[in-house]
């Protein structure tokens, strides 16, 4: 009798339970995609972009004084932070990046939903569906055949796009309204990202300074502001293009009233661009700036008193009559009696007081005769002629 062995034999490998792993990147994303994260950004951003306002930045008027007015501690320490320059401070700039890395990531952890919402909406519901929901109410009605369409009509009455599902065990009547306000969320943050890719765009690459043009002058270049305290210099910028200062004009809100600060309802400064020899007139005027080449030119301000292109006078005749006329710069205007009239000079306060304004204009005219004689003399109000008189200035300046 024949014996044979079979051996079998197994091989086992000990089983290692394995903690599951965590990606790292998933981690940091699912961190950025926070909603939480994002308020406490734009909590912060706020924050310093109204400290941004309190601190007076280097590049503002008045800097040199704010300066002086700090402690050496204050120096030291706002200067390390960067809060002269807060909007260009390396930590500024990263946190607008992750602010807007974390509206980018939020819009795409919500918008699968909100599109689901949108293409494929739930129109069949369980109890456990609905009692799960933030409004939820269960009440009894008597049997009725019509009651799933007076459901239908009264939830129709209210705008609603109703849609009934009958199957085996419910009918489920689905009302849905305002779709597209689920995507309002989606054109905020858009918004948003625009405002801020703008708002670094042009704090990294672009810049803005101060033209002062008096009529007639013309510049190529604008003056940006430095800080000589913080070891800035002040710089000038060339433009591509020449800008040539034509006219200055004012709105006085009383035609009547002084010419100054509190009178003016708005100036105006006529502007022609040159660039390769064409030109385009503009007007630059409070609260509508010009745009031209990339560049956006507004009126910030005005300086110390300057030229006027016109003036209107009253002029008395002997014989008691008076007549009122206009008078552009350099254009003459014949006046019956009194010979050939021209507005030749303007001069912003006559007696030369300080600081200069328009409280004591004077309007200097040069009058040809019928014989062809020229005399100078000066048109003034009635009450600088009094002050004038009082103070015996009349001889040297009526003519010269």
């Amino acid at each position: 009798m024949a014996e044979s062995k079979v051996e079998i034999r197994a091989e086992t490998e000990p089983i290692v339970a394995s903690r599951p792993s965590i990606n790292f990147i998933d981690r940091a994303l699912s961190f950025l995609s926070s909603v939480k994260l994002g308020i406490w950004l734009m909590v912060v951003l706020i924050f310093f972009s109204i400290l941004g306002t309190v601190i007076i930045q280097y590049n503002i008027d008045g800097f040199d004084k704010y300066y002086a007015s700090l402690t050496p501690a204050q120096h030291q320490l706002y200067d390390t932070l960067g809060l002269f320059d807060l909007y260009h401070a390396w930590w500024f700039t990263t946190l607008l990046i992750l602010f807007s890395l974390n509206l980018v990531l939020v819009s795409i952890d919500l918008f699968p939903k909100a599109w689901r919402y949108w293409a494929e909406p739930v129109v069949r519901a369980t109890p456990a569906f609905l009692k799960s929901q933030g409004v939820y109410k269960q009440f009894r009605l008597p049997r009725d055949e019509d009651i799933i369409d007076r459901l239908s009509d009264i939830m129709r009455g209210f705008r609603y796009r109703v849609k009934v599902t009958n199957d085996e065990l419910y009918i489920t009547v689905f009302g849905q309204k305002g779709l597209w306000n689920r995507f309002l969320v989606f054109i905020i943050h858009i918004a948003v990202l625009l405002i801020l890719g703008a708002a670094f765009v042009g704090s990294r690459w672009g810049y803005e300074g101060a033209m002062p043009l008096a009529p007639g002058e013309t510049a190529n270049s604008i003056r940006i502001s430095g800080a000589p305290v913080l070891g800035i210099p002040d710089r000038n910028q060339p433009l591509p293009f020449q800008v040539e200062c034509n006219n200055l004009r004012v709105d006085l809100r009383d035609p009547d009233g002084p010419l100054e600060q509190g009178n003016f309802d708005n100036w105006y400064t006529d502007v022609t661009f040159v660039k390769d020899g064409q030109k385009d007139v503009r007007t630059v005027y409070l609260n509508h700036p010009v745009d031209y080449e990339g560049y956006r030119f507004f009126q910030a301000s005005f300086g110390p008193p300057g030229e006027a292109s016109d003036v209107t006078i009253e002029i008395s005749a002997p014989t008691g009559g008076r007549q009122t006329i206009k008078l552009e710069r350099n254009k003459p205007v014949r006046v019956d009696g009194l010979g050939q009239v021209t507005f030749v000079g303007f001069r912003a306060n006559v007696l030369n007081e300080q600081p200069p304004d328009y409280s004591r204009p004077a309007a200097e005219l040069e009058i040809v005769k019928s014989n062809g004689a020229r005399t100078r003399t000066a048109a003034f109000s009635a009450e600088t002629v009094e002050l004038m008189k009082s103070q015996n200035q009349m001889a040297g300046m009526v003519e010269r």
